[in-house]
């Protein structure tokens, strides 16, 4: 599972997963939805845990990769803005809302502060409790307090910056965001 990306062991891999559950405080029967899902393999232990599962990924093999594995969840081949308005010929995520919407490693590819902002905003609008944001590097043009300010400024109403690292898995310091919602 893990090692198609990484070089931390599946068991260090679902520890992770197991701790943003937790930071997330994700129950059995909840949805959760990844920008940039890649082949799911975050998602998989949630989904063996028994929460409804969705993504989004622009590699079509990734996504078939991750429909073979978890055949119930909703996934979609597209880049991150196709989260909320599909262009012509793509598959939508069906889901309108979700319980938490999650992202890592996505806003490495913005760049404009606007740009991230509207990310943050499209994965507010489709989430009903939480986002989280994982594994942002530091260093980017957004920081921790940025996050926090415009996490705010859509609605979040309480935030917190988790320590969820795994030392095998990080070149570089990184840091998450979780924001709940109501």
């Amino acid at each position: 599972m893990s090692r198609r990306f990484t070089n931390i062991t599946d068991d260090q891999w679902r520890i992770l997963v197991a701790d943003v559950a937790e930071a997330l405080e994700l129950r059995e029967g909840e949805t959760v939805f990844e920008m940039h899902c890649g082949s799911g393999a975050f998602l998989l232990p949630l989904y063996e845990a028994g929460c409804a599962v969705g993504g989004i990924d622009a590699d079509p093999a990734l996504i078939a990769l991750a429909r073979h594995d978890m055949p119930t969840g909703e996934w979609a081949v597209g880049d991150a803005p196709d989260f909320v308005r599909p262009q012509a010929g793509q598959e939508p995520a069906a889901q309108t809302k979700w319980d938490v919407v999650m992202a890592r490693g996505v806003l490495e590819a913005a760049t404009t502060l606007a740009d991230a902002a509207v990310l943050l905003g499209q994965m507010v609008a489709n989430a009903r409790r939480a986002v989280a944001i994982l594994d942002v590097p530091s260093g980017l043009p957004f920081d921790e307090r940025w996050f926090l300010r415009t996490l705010s400024a859509l609605g979040a109403t309480s935030m917190r910056l988790p320590d969820l690292r795994v030392e095998e898995y990080a070149s570089s310091p990184h840091f998450n965001v979780i924001a709940r919602l109501s």
